[in-house]
């Protein structure tokens, strides 16, 4: 949690809108066959690459300048979707998701953890790119859920920071900064 006077903050690559559509549509099937879960919100969506937890207000232009300093030695890539999957498996799914395959991917998300370490966030192992969809209430085998998500390529241009907050109805994203890649554009929504 971020405590009192801490924000809780992450580095993610934000999520298009046409993919978020597609997303939305496919995850109000999915309610219907997986109702008792918490679907997470669709104007959150984002692949996360480096948690931080709490911080003070004080250290976010810190975090900020280093994150922009890690972005600017990243040029543009693209992301491919990789179908639906599920945490920690398939047998016990506690997160629902949309997996996404990227080298360039894993390799920003070791090296925007390596540069925020000072800043709390540790370095994850298994890093498995993915959005964050829905969380069953109990760990339950991967449900059968509806068509798979077809498999599309999108970009990715830059990092944004967030602040997350938890409300009655799931988390809230505030965008606290942006970090555009070398010869890019700041990333869009």
């Amino acid at each position: 949690m971020g405590g009192p006077g801490r924000l809780r903050l992450f580095w993610a690559l934000p999520v298009r809108d046409d993919l978020r559509a597609a997303l939305a549509s496919w995850q109000a099937e999915a309610r219907r066959a997986l109702p008792e879960a918490s679907w997470a919100r669709p104007e959150g969506f984002h692949l996360t690459l480096a948690f931080l937890g709490g911080r003070p207000p004080s250290e976010v232009e810190p975090i900020l300048s280093a994150g922009r300093a890690v972005a600017s030695g990243q040029g543009p890539f693209t992301l491919r979707t990789a179908g639906m999957g599920a945490f920690p498996d398939l047998v016990r799914a506690r997160v629902i998701c949309l997996r996404v395959e990227s080298e360039a991917c894993s390799i920003l998300a070791r090296n925007l953890q390596e540069a925020m370490a000072s800043f709390g966030a540790t370095l994850d192992r298994t890093f498995r790119p993915h959005i964050t969809l829905g969380r069953p209430r109990r760990p339950l085998p991967f449900p059968a859920l509806p068509a798979p998500f077809p498999d599309l390529d999108f970009p990715a241009d830059g990092l944004v920071l967030f602040e997350s907050r938890t409300e009655p109805g799931g988390a809230r994203y505030t965008e606290l900064g942006r970090a555009g890649f070398k010869d890019s554009r700041p990333p869009g929504p």
